[in-house]
């Protein structure tokens, strides 16, 4: 049986996250919120499961993931959550290049656009949904050997509530996040 959290279902693009994860496991039994639907549906869209480099890019899932937090940080300080096809192309370079891998940068951002997480509009890049900028936002934020990167992000809880909440629901034995988020709360319930 699938139990899903309250709330968890509240738009269009959530509800077809769910449909997908589904059918993908229709007869697993399994507790859904928000952000563990969203980690199912983005490992289906990044072949999280696949075993072999169909695409032949040298990206398996967890360079994709972990290409993806990067680039949320970059487009999240952005004003209107979007980079220019030049500047995503130059940052997926300078990546690749400081990660020693010898991959393409027009098709890796092909790919990603193709699988339905990243859209091309008006010759700048954007995450197709704000719930997967706020995903991989927190995906960025909890990396184990970044710990000011969580600093960052909770210096400013209310800008940064979507990637916080997922965060928190990724990590929930985070002490440093559960208590800067109480505190928030507790501070901005007063007012």
């Amino acid at each position: 049986m699938v139990s899903i959290e309250a709330g968890a279902v509240h738009n269009p693009f959530t509800i077809i996250a769910l449909i997908s994860v589904l059918r993908m496991a229709a007869t697993a039994a399994t507790d859904l919120n928000q952000t563990s639907l969203l980690q199912a549906f983005v490992r289906l869209l990044l072949g999280g499961d696949e075993i072999i480099d169909s695409e032949e890019l040298g990206m398996d899932y967890r360079r994709r993931v972990h290409l993806l937090g990067e680039l949320a940080h970059r487009v999240h300080a952005t004003e209107d959550k979007s980079i220019l096809v030049q500047e995503v192309e130059a940052f997926l370079l300078e990546y690749f290049k400081t990660k020693a891998l010898q991959v393409s940068a027009g098709q890796v951002l092909r790919s990603l656009i193709d699988r339905g997480i990243l859209v091309e509009r008006n010759d700048r890049i954007s995450f197709r949904h704000p719930a997967l900028l706020n995903l991989f936002l927190a995906e960025w934020m909890l990396a184990k050997a970044e710990t000011d990167r969580m600093e960052e992000m909770l210096s400013d809880c209310r800008a940064n509530a979507g990637a916080i909440v997922h965060a928190a629901a990724i990590r929930r034995d985070e002490n440093l996040l559960l208590e800067r988020v109480g505190i928030s709360h507790t501070a901005s319930s007063r007012r």
